[in-house]
């Protein structure tokens, strides 16, 4: 079994008394990814494709923690790193390869990113404000 079905088994099962089926559940859930979006745009101005570019950032850094600690190792903020290049993310994510740059360029300018000299992208830090699974961790604490 991989890391990423053992997480979602977990992740189920966190969510299992949560009652999917139930109206109010999924209205909170939507609100709490609605409120996530719309506050990173307002207060990073980053749209949906800069979202994801990051998000796949925070995958490339858990993917690599994973193999390093383990499936079973704690997170750790203050060595979180991930490096990629536009060809990989446009890869990830299916946003086009020319768009992937320019939003590269948007997000270093940001203060989000690192660019390197090889043509590849650093996140060098952590950023919960923007961290999508930091958000949904509230379904696994409740």
């Amino acid at each position: 079994m991989s890391v990423a079905q053992i997480s979602e088994r977990r992740f189920e099962r966190a969510l299992a008394h949560k009652r999917l089926d139930h109206v109010g559940v999924r209205l909170q859930i939507a609100s709490k990814l609605f409120s996530h979006f719309a506050k990173a745009r307002r207060q990073w101005g980053i749209d949906s494709d800069s979202q994801q570019i990051l998000f796949a950032f925070k995958l490339a850094g858990l993917a690599e923690a994973c193999r390093d600690l383990g499936a079973q190792g704690l997170f750790q903020a203050e060595i979180f790193s991930a490096r990629l290049n536009a060809s990989t993310i446009a890869n990830m994510t299916g946003i086009p390869r020319e768009t992937v740059r320019r939003k590269l360029i948007k997000l270093c300018s940001a203060g989000l990113l690192v660019s390197e000299a090889n043509g590849a992208y650093l996140m060098d830090r952590y950023w919960p404000d923007l961290d999508i699974v930091e958000m949904l961790g509230w379904l696994v604490r409740e």
